[in-house]
């Protein structure tokens, strides 16, 4: 079960530390989008995050979004906020995430997976080897498949107590 327990667990992508992240040599920031960055089928993240990204861009670190979602969502989401994209990710399996760090020339330890889910965006950065950051949805409006997941996760959070929502950890 360990395997979706993230290292570090915060209310959103507002409040990681992301200074911690670069003494521990991360260097690349893979994003989810629905409910990470957006609530679910909006398109502008606003300005709060728009400062955030300029922020990480000139603190070094490598920004993108890596989505479950079909390239005509991400794509034009990604040129619209100058962010690179991974389209179809099909987290959690391994095929997209090993590609990606094969393209960047990295390892997995130089990772960072920011996402909502504990079975896709966790338990596929946990396989990888990844630094693993969970945060709270943006919004309850789910897909029907992550409706689904989100039962799951419920029984996994009431596993692991230190995954109540509000009780924050790094």
């Amino acid at each position: 079960m360990k395997k979706f327990l993230p290292q570090i667990y915060v209310k959103d992508v507002y409040h990681i530390p992301y200074k911690k992240l670069k003494e521990n040599k991360i260097t690349h920031l893979l994003f989810d989008l629905d409910n990470t960055i957006v609530p679910i089928h909006e398109k502008d993240p606003g300005e709060k995050f728009k400062k955030l990204l300029t922020e990480l861009k000139q603190l070094g670190f490598s920004v993108f979004v890596f989505s479950n979602n079909p390239y005509n969502r991400i794509e034009t989401f990604g040129k619209e906020n100058d962010l690179s994209v991974i389209t179809s990710a099909r987290k959690p399996w391994k095929g997209k995430y090993k590609k990606f760090l094969k393209e960047q020339n990295i390892s997995a330890n130089q990772c960072a997976m920011i996402g909502d889910q504990l079975l896709t965006d966790i338990f596929g950065g946990n396989r990888m080897g990844m630094m693993t950051i969970l945060v709270d949805p943006l919004a309850e409006k789910d897909l029907w498949i992550t409706k689904w997941n989100r039962k799951i996760e419920k029984r996994i959070k009431k596993k692991y107590k230190k995954l109540v929502e509000g009780d924050y950890f790094e």
